[in-house]
Parts: C-alpha cells; sequence; structure tokens
C-alpha cells in the first residue's frame, strides 16, 4: 500500500512529489491533507478496484465476516485495515437488500 501511495504521489502531485517524500509532520498521517487523502484512494483503487471488492463483497454475510476479511486481505495482497477502509469508502456497510 505504501508503494502504492507514494506512485500516487508520483501520478497525481508530480510538481510537489518528491518535496512531499522526505517532509513528513505528525499532520502526514493525520488524513487531513488533500494531497495524502488523494495518494491514498489512488493506492485502494489500484490495489483493491471497485468492482473486485463489490464482487467479493457479495459473498460474505456481513463485516464480522472475520474469514472473508482476513481471506479477501490476504487475496489482495492488503492488510486487513486497508481493506476495511476500502470497503467503509466504497458504501459497501450499508444493509444489503434481498
Amino acid at each position: 500500500f505504501t508503494i502504492a501511495h507514494e506512485i500516487g504521489h508520483a501520478r497525481l502531485h508530480a510538481d510537489d512529489h518528491y518535496d512531499r517524500a522526505f517532509r513528513r509532520d505528525p499532520n502526514s498521517a493525520a488524513a487531513t491533507d488533500p494531497a495524502e487523502m488523494d495518494a491514498n484512494a489512488f493506492a485502494a483503487a489500484l490495489l483493491m478496484p471497485a468492482e473486485w471488492i463489490t464482487e467479493r463483497w457479495a459473498e460474505a454475510t456481513d463485516l464480522l465476516d472475520n474469514d472473508w476479511v482476513v481471506k479477501t486481505a490476504r487475496d489482495f495482497g492488503v492488510s486487513t485495515q486497508s481493506l476495511l477502509y476500502r470497503v467503509e469508502n466504497l458504501g459497501l456497510l450499508r444493509p444489503k437488500r434481498s
């Protein structure tokens, strides 16, 4: 995810990417900087395409299905936390319709 995040900076913020890469501060991980949020969104979309996660989500009973979370995170090569953020950001936590 970190590498994909940095690729996101390089693609989205080429003008100031190198300055950002070496300038970390306490706010860098606070999810308040639009450039950091853009890079996170880029990384999530690259590693966990919306269509693929949505298809997989249809197999899950709910977010409490830890086996689904662990297996899916492993299959996509991401942390469970990254996967859970992606599921949430895609709006998949709304109740499923029958």
